[in-house]
């Protein structure tokens, strides 16, 4: 069942799916043009089996209740919030549960950034200048410089390539 608009790069409206292979209610918009996107929509995923329909060979199984509201171009000036509640994921025959997670990105003053987390098992938050798609190599550069017993547990046996962007921020994490 589908109601709603459907235009080149925008769908606003509800669709309903009751296949085997992905069952879920959808409710909102979805935008995407050129470069940017934008989304404000609420799903109820019953099933969705990435592997039957040959979208991942590791995932076969994801369901939970999804209220996305985000706009952005990369992940470098993404804007909104993810509430996930109920999440089960299958990944390579093992199954992940969690009871909720929430995930919030916004702007700063002079180009900072906030993403915060809240989830049944961690929360934490990230504030200053930086590249999201350097964030993982910015904190292995760290624990190779600073923390050199912990770089040889966690095998990092050089540093990453040299990052294109300065990293300045702060984080904060609880598990």
């Amino acid at each position: 069942r589908l109601e709603g608009e459907l235009e080149k790069h925008l769908f606003n409206g509800q669709f309903t799916s009751t296949d085997p292979n992905v069952d879920l209610d959808f409710d909102g918009q979805i935008n995407i043009e050129d470069k940017a996107f934008s989304s404000d929509f609420t799903a109820d995923i019953r099933k969705i089996d990435l592997n039957a329909i040959h979208l991942s060979k590791d995932i076969s199984n994801i369901n939970g209740n999804l209220q996305i509201s985000v706009a952005g171009s990369n992940t470098n000036d993404i804007v909104g919030s993810v509430d996930i509640a109920d999440l089960q994921i299958k990944y390579k025959d093992v199954d992940y549960n969690f009871d909720s997670l929430y995930v919030s990105s916004a702007p700063g003053v002079d180009n900072n950034r906030n993403i915060i987390l809240y989830s049944d098992f961690m929360s934490g938050s990230i504030d200053g200048v930086f590249d999201f798609g350097e964030l993982v190599p910015a904190f292995k550069n760290y624990i190779y410089d600073y923390h050199p017993g912990w770089a040889y547990k966690l095998k990092i046996n050089e540093k990453s390539e040299e990052l294109n962007n300065a990293q300045n921020f702060r984080y904060k994490f609880a598990i």
